[in-house]
């Protein structure tokens, strides 16, 4: 009988005729010759994979005995499960008898090639039934139906991401079978390109990004930041609670500091986060410009990297650059052939461009976005996750963290600087204090009337709040909105309402400025309308200075005080003037008003006026104090430098008063 052909559609064919001990290899598209009234064995073999897990399944046709082939399994269960270096892996061969399926489970290429080496040995030494083998006329059919094509979509604890992309492929019109099978989604075809199809589609609908915080090691490089081993084990914690995927927390092998806090860190229960140590990649020998990474990239990936981070470390690359070069990378080594490894990126400011940047990589396909809490980091910082997240999740509809944590992100921006002891960015997207300020007459009213005019997202979506600045450009309507937070009766043509505008403007005129010191503002309304009780008054004040100074306290101030018709003194001495009032007040009041020894001051500012005046020049001063629990602002103004700095602290105690 003539030899018949068979064309084999789609996968990898090893065919081994009957008295033969050699498996013949023909690879997908290929023909190979069926010898006339002979019978043979054949092994189809498949794999397609997504996202880095790489899960090879060979295709058993019925000729197989499936007792032996159980038998084999277990035997290569056994070998791998008492290996030593798969330890803690996902490695493992399962056998699906009833889809006549093996499916071979791997952290990466390289451990999936040793696990292959021990499977196949073990399938070579069964004994199939001869009765079970297929003629020719069998073959051709399994050829045309056995051969099996499988997408395993690796989609972690993310069930919503699971259930989004079956949907999605469902509803593509592809022609492929999609369902979710513990924590992976399959994809069934026919087809090698229609499943390269469903990956290039996956990846357009990819939306679980990885948030990878380097703020303790990144972080820590910023000039004038110094964190203690006690520093970085809160600030973990709070990274945990956020979501952060992973926490770069510094390098254990240059320095003690380092070394006690991953000892210490071993004992932190974490919900979401895992902490890794950095640590510096080989030299190569050749100068940056010469280098092509790509074929670095390529050993890191068939060795086992879990994520091929690209690194923009000197700040200088375009968001067009950053685009092309991680499509690049992603369409190679993301791809089916490459096993799915997950593309990074790691950004730094030098341009201004490292949150544009990183969000160019996302959507270039990177699924790991580096950076820090406020971009602190050397020279100009790097990548801000603090716009970095909310950008990804509010506007691109990824998922970064938990979508319930993202309403904490401010008060994580600024927990990190109060501990970094940095001042806090005012100004920085979604987190800072005038993210959502308004000030002018006209911005304000529509903000009140139509919030999306003058905001991009509602500021409580990320723990933020929105301030209405009271200035002599704000007008009755923004003042209205201050005044009925006290009084809800007043409208914008009260009497009450005039005069409270009029006296802003008198006090702006001389040097006051309330946007930046709302606190100050809300006691000036109370006492306006009558409904402030003064919980003391200042008799008198007395402030020396002292040079040279006697173990670094210069100066002494002593105040008399009355606390409802209680006359009280207090004597204290201080680094300063200021201090030492300070201190005197606090001691003068502490045994009526035992809160006001909660009170902490976080920041001293003094602003010249006007220069032209010199030393008579009037000055303001802004102290910004907290309770650990809230913080708040107030002022004082005088052409007395030490009666402003009165001023705006015994406004601040006032402020924490009134809250008791």
């Amino acid at each position: 009988m003539s030899p018949e052909l068979m064309e084999i559609n789609s996968g990898v064919c090893n065919v081994r005729l009957k008295d033969e001990s050699a498996w013949k290899t023909y690879k997908a598209g290929e023909k190979f010759t069926v010898p006339g009234n002979s019978s043979f064995e054949i092994e189809v073999t498949e794999t397609v994979d997504y996202k880095g897990f790489f899960m090879p399944s060979f295709d058993i046709s019925s000729e197989v005995d499936m007792v032996a082939l159980k038998n084999a399994v277990d035997t290569a269960g056994k070998q791998i499960t008492n290996r030593y270096d798969f330890k803690g892996t996902s490695a493992k061969v399962e056998l699906n008898e009833k889809d006549n399926l093996i499916t071979l489970f791997g952290d990466n290429d390289f451990q999936l090639d040793q696990i292959k080496d021990i499977l196949l040995p073990a399938m070579e030494k069964k004994e199939p039934d001869s009765s079970k083998r297929l003629d020719h006329k069998d073959v051709q059919k399994v050829g045309g139906n056995k051969v099996k094509q499988e997408l395993k979509i690796r989609a972690g604890i993310d069930s919503d991401l699971a259930k989004r992309l079956v949907k999605l492929l469902k509803d593509s019109g592809m022609k492929v079978q999609a369902s979710i099978q513990g924590d992976t989604v399959r994809v069934n075809g026919a087809k090698r390109d229609v499943l390269q199809e469903a990956i290039a589609f996956c990846k357009k609908n990819q939306t679980k990004v990885t948030a990878y915080d380097s703020t303790l090691r990144d972080g820590a490089q910023a000039q004038g930041v110094s964190f203690t081993v006690e520093d970085k084990l809160k600030i973990v914690k709070e990274l945990d609670a956020l979501g952060i995927g992973y926490i770069e927390a510094g390098n254990p092998g240059s320095n003690p500091k380092d070394l006690e806090f991953f000892k210490r860190a071993a004992d932190l229960q974490l919900q979401h986060a895992k902490i890794i140590a950095f640590g510096s990649t080989r030299r190569i020998g050749i100068k940056a410009a010469d280098d092509n990474n790509l074929p670095t990239l390529k050993a890191a990936a068939e060795a086992g990297a879990d994520v091929l981070a690209l690194c923009d470390t000197n700040g200088g690359t375009f968001p067009n650059e950053i685009f092309e070069i991680t499509e690049k990378v992603v369409a190679q080594f993301g791809s089916v052939q490459s096993g799915g490894v997950q593309v990074g990126i790691h950004c730094h400011n030098d341009c201004e461009m490292a949150v544009a940047n990183s969000v160019a990589a996302v959507q270039a396909g990177a699924t790991q976005v580096q950076g820090t809490i406020n971009g602190i980091g050397e020279r100009c910082g790097n990548a801000n996750l603090c716009s970095i997240i909310p950008n990804l999740q509010l506007k691109l509809g990824l998922s970064c963290i938990p979508p319930e944590n993202i309403s904490t992100l401010t008060h994580v921006a600024r927990f990190v600087n109060e501990v970094a002891n940095m001042p806090f960015n005012d100004k920085a997207p979604y987190v800072g204090n005038d993210a959502f300020s308004h000030k002018g007459g006209m911005h304000i009213d529509a903000v009140n009337k139509n919030p999306i005019s003058y905001e991009h997202i509602n500021p409580e979506q990320v723990g933020n709040i929105r301030h209405i600045l009271v200035s002599e450009v704000a007008g009755r309507g923004a003042l209205l909105n201050k005044l009925q937070q006290i009084e809800p009766t007043l409208t914008k043509d009260s009497p009450d309402t005039i005069r409270v505008l009029e006296q802003l403007k008198a006090l702006e005129h001389e040097g006051y400025q309330f946007e930046g010191a709302e606190s100050s503002f809300d006691l000036l309304i109370h006492k306006l309308l009558g409904k402030f009780e003064p919980f003391f008054s200042l008799k008198q004040y007395n402030v020396s200075i002292f040079e040279p100074s006697a173990d670094g306290l210069n100066s002494s101030a002593t105040i008399h005080v009355n606390v409802s018709g209680v006359d009280a003194n207090a004597t204290a001495q201080g680094d300063g003037p200021v201090n030492a009032l300070d201190k005197a007040m606090r001691k003068a009041l502490a045994d009526f008003y035992p809160a006001i020894n909660e009170i902490k001051l976080v920041d001293y500012k003094v602003r010249v006026l006007d220069s032209s005046q010199a030393t008579a020049a009037k000055v303001r001063v802004i102290i910004e104090s907290t309770d650990q629990q809230q913080s708040w602002t107030t002022i004082g103004v005088s052409t007395d430098i030490i009666e402003a700095s009165w001023l705006a602290l015994k406004d601040a105690v006032e402020v924490k008063l009134m809250k008791l």
